[in-house]
């Protein structure tokens, strides 16, 4: 059977478009490859995913509360602790807050003692998380409630056999109130257990 010219024509659109919609869905898919995903505010770069948690789900203005950084490192890898020793580079997290919100020091939880070769060095392997504690000052509400965003950037030095450099733009979005704080639960007992682990001065 012989298609009339409009068909023919018709299906040269059709498998036109077909051929433009696959090659931009897969450009699409490539760029997206090569951008760190965020997964409810999870990211992972270099060997290492990060992610900020609230201790609670509401502040107060004018009550200080605790703000984690989770790192969870891949097997057989490493990241440093705040005096990496003879070799390595700290990780570091460097606040960005709203107007009326300061951050005080990092408590850094007690770290391993990692050997290679001659070398001796302090980090983490597996899981850790660094606690900041964060400081909302009083009469930073035009609300009884507001919503605020805050900003920090990670950065780490993951290593190996080799060692590559790391980083993560986060950013954490906490309900501030001028009610009392609301703890969270899920995460209570893991910010209870890092604060005892902190080594003694």
């Amino acid at each position: 059977m012989v298609l009339p010219p409009t068909a023919h024509v018709a299906g040269v659109k059709r498998a036109s478009w077909s051929l433009v919609s696959g090659i931009f869905w897969l450009l699409v898919s490539g760029i997206w490859l090569l951008i760190p995903m965020s997964r409810a505010g999870v990211i992972k770069d270099a060997h290492v995913e990060a992610e900020l948690v609230s201790e609670v789900k509401t502040a107060q203005a004018g009550h200080p509360f605790w703000v984690g950084l989770k790192l969870k490192v891949d097997d057989g890898w490493h990241i440093y602790w705040k005096d990496p020793g003879v070799s390595g580079m700290a990780t570091r997290l460097i606040w960005d807050l709203p107007e009326g919100f300061e951050a005080g020091p990092v408590l850094w939880p007690k770290h391993q003692v990692i050997r290679t070769g001659d070398l001796t060095s302090y980090g983490y392997k597996g899981k850790v998380m660094l606690l900041t504690q964060i400081h909302p000052q009083e009469g930073i509400l035009s609300d009884e409630e507001s919503l605020v965003r805050l900003k920090a950037r990670a950065e780490w030095l993951a290593c190996k056999e080799e060692c590559i450099p790391g980083k993560a733009e986060l950013v954490l979005e906490v309900p501030v109130s001028v009610g009392p704080p609301v703890m969270d639960e899920k995460v209570r007992k893991l910010f209870e257990q890092t604060r005892r682990s902190e080594p003694a001065p």
